[in-house]
């Protein structure tokens, strides 16, 4: 619950946070442009810009210079389009409205997709489409569709019993209007086929975890369209697959209504740590050349596994990035003695080692967080780096790729003329280092430009926020 002082400060925010759509043209001059599809900048370019459409593009020394009611000097600066995080989560909540997504903005995401929404967050969404909210455009999937659990519990989390109600949720999500169905690790087979199928006749996709009891070959054949977090890659490559997937089944198959939470989550963590060390190389090899040659897509989520796995490393507690991460995350996340740790760095060294691998048998690889505050997505180009990938391919990830995943690559995903002005202006070239990705000047979204002060007027407020609710949450518990 908010108090009555944190909901007047969230409703001066949302009256405050928005900059007017300039009138008339806006031009970028003399700016370098990054081209994400060849992974090049061409410099020396002029950009004008009409309402939220990229208008024309041309060579800063043509004879024939663009003009434009407003100016924005690009002066060795560069240009590239907004970013998209392919993996979020409670874009309904008053958190998310008030001060997420204003940070999406604020560091360049323009894009997001929500992986576990509630009927209620198409609220947020119409206002964010409508331009009632500051925000990125939201992709809105379904609450997860899953078997008998005890830990992760709520309305975003749908037990499934049989094949009949499997068919019926699809009926169910594609009529409330989410854009896919999201599927969870304990999910029988029969019951995956099942929605698998009706989704198929219904022509919505079907996302998320591959259950413990698909294998993931079945899965991509089947169309399964996204695989967050790598998961289920892993126990399919394994030499021991069989073996593994029973014991693990065995488990799923234990857990009862009254079951402790802690059986739930052990299980599900489980079948993130068990196949690793029985990977079999050539299985791999096999499992990444099907991922290549289909229509299915990997989320890494490497910056959320990262931290659970290392919360010592000194990025996490860097002030850029603690700022912009409330105290719920700090509190399960940053524990330095959290006790998924010892047991899940295997997975993150692995997913680290295996992912460039994936990236060279020509796998489809999109970045997406699993967190909020806007900063985490610029970690997660940071690790894909870091795992073998070139800047201007984990630059793709979250540019060029996502347009191609949704089909909007006539609309978005490069700086091109006719397409959406949805960009960010950069101080710092992001192909010489990924880093530079957060060297943000300004951010030009549904033909609306935010200046730096503006963007640190947006980061001011959010933080604001998170401030209070720490503070009162502190306060609840007698800290």
């Amino acid at each position: 619950m908010y108090t009555a002082a944190l909901c007047l400060l969230l409703v001066n925010i949302l009256t405050c946070q928005r900059p007017e759509p300039l009138k008339g043209d806006v031009l970028i001059t003399n700016v370098n442009v990054i081209d994400v599809e060849r992974g090049v900048v061409v410099s020396s370019q002029q950009v004008l810009l009409r309402g939220d459409t990229i208008h024309a593009i041309l060579d800063a020394d043509q004879d024939r210079p663009l003009e434009a009611t407003t100016v924005i000097e690009g002066e060795g600066r560069y240009l590239m389009p907004g970013l998209w995080d392919m993996h979020v989560h409670n874009t309904g909540d008053e958190l998310m409205r008030t001060a997420f997504l204003p940070l999406y903005i604020a560091h360049g995401i323009t894009g997001i997709r929500e992986m576990s929404g509630l009927p209620e967050d198409f609220l947020m969404k119409d206002s964010v489409d409508q331009e009632l909210l500051v925000g990125p455009t939201i992709v809105m999937g379904s609450p997860l569709v899953d078997g008998l659990s005890t830990w992760n519990v709520g309305d975003h989390h749908l037990t499934i019993p049989d094949e009949a109600a499997a068919r019926a949720i699809v009926d169910t999500i594609k009529a409330q209007g989410y854009d896919f169905v999201k599927t969870y690790s304990f999910l029988s087979r029969d019951n995956y086929l099942a929605i698998m199928q009706r989704a198929r006749e219904l022509d919505i996709e079907v996302n998320g975890h591959i259950p413990n009891e698909v294998s993931a070959f079945e899965a991509i054949e089947a169309g399964h369209r996204t695989i967050e977090h790598m998961i289920g890659l892993e126990l399919s490559a394994a030499s021991n697959e069989g073996e593994l997937r029973e014991r693990l089944q065995q488990r799923i198959r234990a857990i009862q209504p009254d079951s402790p939470a802690d059986v739930s989550r052990e299980t599900f963590l489980a079948i993130e740590y068990e196949p690793v060390p029985h990977v079999d190389p050539a299985k791999e090899d096999s499992l990444f050349a099907l991922l290549a040659d289909r229509d299915t897509w990997v989320v890494p989520t490497l910056v959320l596994q990262r931290i659970i796995s290392y919360p010592e490393d000194e990025q996490f507690w860097d002030d850029d990035f603690q700022r912009y991460i409330d105290i719920h995350n700090r509190d399960t996340l940053l524990e330095r003695d959290y006790q998924a740790r010892g047991r899940l760095k295997p997975t993150i060294d692995y997913r680290m080692r295996s992912l460039k691998r994936l990236h060279d048998r020509g796998g489809k690889i999109l970045a997406g967080s699993d967190m909020n505050g806007g900063i985490p997505l610029h970690v997660e180009l940071q690790l894909m780096v870091e795992s073998g990938l070139t800047p201007a391919a984990a630059l793709r990830t979250a540019t060029l790729n996502p347009a191609e995943y949704l089909g909007h690559t006539a609309e978005t995903g490069t700086v091109e003329a006719g397409k959406r002005a949805n960009l960010v202006l950069l101080e710092e070239n992001p192909l010489d280092d990924i880093r530079n990705t957060l060297t943000i000047a300004a951010v030009i979204n549904r033909g609306r430009v935010y200046d730096r002060a503006q963007l640190d007027a947006l980061k001011s407020r959010a933080v604001a926020v998170l401030d209070r609710v720490e503070a009162q949450v502190l306060a609840e518990n007698g800290e």
